[in-house]
């Protein structure tokens, strides 16, 4: 093999991915989704007769570089010819022989969200490549991806090492700990969560520290809970009016959490109920409203996923909204709705969309201030079969609800 062949081959990977020069970081500003970092790579002319192998679950930004699945191959083989050419003595590396193509490689997994092959490549790329410029980059992408494929114990590892290596690179260090945190509290590791959130609000992150407080509420641990948010709500004092009024939310909430929950004082529901048929279960508090029918009925189903796996275990939810003055049978709004409009409207509701829970009227606004609702919908309060009020988040997507699911079974084994 020549020099000349070798560069050729260096070369050409490097336009193809465009992934090596100038900002070290790329896009890596968020650690959140796949976003195209190798570039888009259109097949050639000469190509466009060859079938095509396909990465399985590919993201819209990344098809035109997926379905050219022979870029991949091309690392790999540039890899190997690398090793023989060292082996052979014609080729001397001052770093790993391997290392470039794998940090290549695993930009190439983590475009198409194959976030365990993403991982694996970036974690072979820091360990036998130290010294390499794209170090950081992959020190910081081998944690996130860690992180989306599960395994967050072995993520967390990877912001610890990335906060002693890189201890200046805040925001990067910040996003990482952030990524891995939530992905730990989707998992049910409270504790774990807890610490990570920790080091992203030490950094940072405004919303960190919120979390933080409900990762010890799903823990059971009060009064840490409200120390820490009584130290939230004074670091937040002066730091704009919206920050200022969720953390004055979030201190008096922790000041109620693990008390009696408010007794369920209901104008009407949908259904025959009695609020005493919740004593000794543990039960969901929903917020919601009639109003955005979409987001409700959306909401709905993720709720219903967790009513279906754990109401054969003694989970009850009570649907609480507030007057909304909107008909559903008419579509419109009507301020001079009464209750018993109200109540009828929960039952189009449930005939329309086959709620399985029991939905109610609240005309006394105390009750939702009790339970920590903020204005936001959907909104969930989680009371223990003690009767005490355990958890409250406002969420609306996915993770949110798996969050939810765990509070849930922590609280039915206890």
């Amino acid at each position: 093999m020549r020099w000349s062949s070798l560069f050729l081959l260096l070369f050409a990977a490097t336009i193809l991915f465009a992934c090596g020069g100038g900002d070290e970081y790329g896009d890596v500003g968020d650690g959140g989704g796949a976003n195209a970092d190798g570039g888009g790579v259109a097949a050639d002319s000469d190509d466009q007769a060859t079938p095509k192998r396909e990465i399985p679950r590919i993201s819209p930004q990344a098809t035109a570089l997926a379905q050219d699945y022979k870029m991949i191959d091309a690392i790999r083989d540039y890899d190997a010819k690398k090793k023989r050419a060292l082996k052979r003595g014609e080729y001397h590396a001052t770093q790993s022989v391997t290392g470039d193509a794998n940090f290549y490689l695993g930009l190439i997994w983590r475009t198409a969200e194959e976030h365990g092959k993403a991982a694996d490549s970036f974690v072979k790329f820091i360990r036998e490549c130290p010294g390499d410029r794209n170090f950081r980059t992959g020190l910081y992408y081998a944690g996130v991806e860690l992180a989306k494929d599960g395994r967050v114990a072995d993520a967390a590892t990877y912001v610890t090492r990335f906060g002693q290596k890189f201890p200046l690179e805040k925001k990067y260090w910040k996003s990482m700990a952030s990524t891995v945190g939530y992905a730990m509290l989707a998992d049910g590791d409270f504790p774990g969560a807890g610490k990570q959130l920790g080091i992203a609000a030490e950094l940072g992150d405004d919303y960190a520290g919120e979390e933080m407080v409900r990762c010890l509420w799903a823990q059971g641990e009060y009064d840490k809970a409200r120390t820490k948010a009584n130290d939230l709500k004074a670091q937040f004092a002066s730091k704009g009016e919206k920050l200022q009024k969720r953390y004055n939310s979030v201190a008096d909430l922790a000041a109620r959490m693990g008390n009696a929950a408010a007794a369920l004082d209901i104008e009407g529901f949908s259904k025959d109920f009695d609020a005493s048929e919740l004593s000794g279960k543990a039960y969901i508090v929903y917020f919601w409203t009639v109003r955005n029918r979409g987001t409700a009925n959306k909401n709905e189903r993720l709720l219903t996923r967790i009513y279906d796996r754990y109401n054969g275990e003694g989970l009850e939810i009570v649907g609480l909204s507030k007057h909304s003055g909107y008909d559903l049978e008419t579509g419109k709004s009507d301020d001079s709705m009464g209750a018993e409009e109200e109540i009828h409207n929960l039952k189009v509701w449930v005939f329309n969309f086959k709620t399985p829970w029991v939905l109610g009227v609240v005309g006394d606004e105390k009750l939702f201030d009790f339970f920590g609702y903020r204005g936001n919908v959907p909104a969930i309060a989680v009371v223990g079969k003690k009767g005490k009020l355990r958890y409250f988040r406002d969420s609306s997507d996915e993770q949110g609800y798996k969050i939810i699911a765990k509070v849930v079974e922590k609280l039915l084994d206890e």
